[in-house]
C-alpha cells in the first residue's frame, strides 16, 4: 500500500490535518512494514500495541476534524419563537456564515397563515442586516435597516408568495478564514378569520 493512497482514503477538510494525518499514515505504515523479524519476538503484543497506537492516534484525528469542521446545523433552534402556537417550518436552517457572505434563501409563504422569522447568531456576528425580496421583481420589500435593525418579524400574505430572504452580518468580528454559526427560524400559523 502506498501513502498515497491512504492520504486519499482519509477525508479531511482542513489542509493541515490531510498534512498531518498523511504524515502519521506513512510513518505507521513504515513501522508496520519494515519491522524485522527479530523486534517482533512477542510479535502478537508487538502487533497489538502498533495496531491500538494507531487505532487511538486515528480516532483522535477523527475528533480534530469534527471540532476543526464548525457544525451549523440546528442552529436554527436557538433563535426566539414567538410563542408556541407556532409550528416550525423546513425552511429554518442553520448557517455557516463567513467574512462578507450574503446568505440568500428563497421561501414560499402561503396564503392564510402568518410566518414568523426570526435570526440568531454568534455574539461575534452582531445584529444581522436582513432583506426580503420579491421573487420575480427582486424588489426589495422589507429592509431591517429602516426598523432599528429588527431580528425577528411577523409576515402575513393575501395570496402564496414566493420571496427571498438574504441576511448578512455587517459589523461581524471574524479571526482569519473562521465560519461564525447563525440560525434561521421560519414558523407559521394559521391566520384566524377576519384578520
Amino acid at each position: 500500500m502506498d501513502c498515497k493512497l491512504i492520504y486519499f482514503k482519509l477525508q479531511f477538510k482542513n489542509r493541515q490535518l490531510h498534512l498531518l494525518a498523511t504524515a502519521f499514515a506513512c510513518l505507521s505504515f513504515h513501522w508496520l512494514q519494515f519491522t524485522s523479524p527479530s523486534d517482533m519476538r512477542d510479535t502478537a503484543r508487538s502487533g497489538i500495541t502498533k495496531f491500538m497506537i494507531i487505532f487511538i492516534f486515528m480516532i483522535m484525528l477523527t475528533n480534530l476534524n469534527s471540532i476543526e469542521a464548525q457544525n451549523c446545523n440546528n442552529y436554527e433552534k436557538k433563535c426566539d419563537l414567538a410563542d408556541n402556537s407556532f409550528t416550525a417550518s423546513s425552511m429554518s436552517r442553520g448557517i455557516k456564515m463567513a467574512k462578507g457572505q450574503v446568505f440568500s434563501v428563497i421561501c414560499l409563504f402561503y396564503a392564510g397563515k402568518e410566518n414568523y422569522i426570526s435570526f440568531c447568531g454568534e455574539n461575534d456576528l452582531g445584529k444581522f442586516q436582513i432583506k426580503i425580496l420579491d421573487y420575480i421583481t427582486k424588489n426589495v420589500i422589507y429592509n431591517n435597516t429602516d426598523d432599528n435593525l429588527k431580528q425577528n418579524l411577523i409576515i402575513n400574505v393575501d395570496v402564496t408568495a414566493i420571496i427571498i430572504i438574504q441576511l448578512s452580518a455587517p459589523s461581524a468580528i471574524f479571526h482569519g478564514t473562521e465560519n461564525k454559526c447563525a440560525g434561521l427560524l421560519i414558523a407559521y400559523k394559521d391566520l384566524k378569520n377576519g384578520q
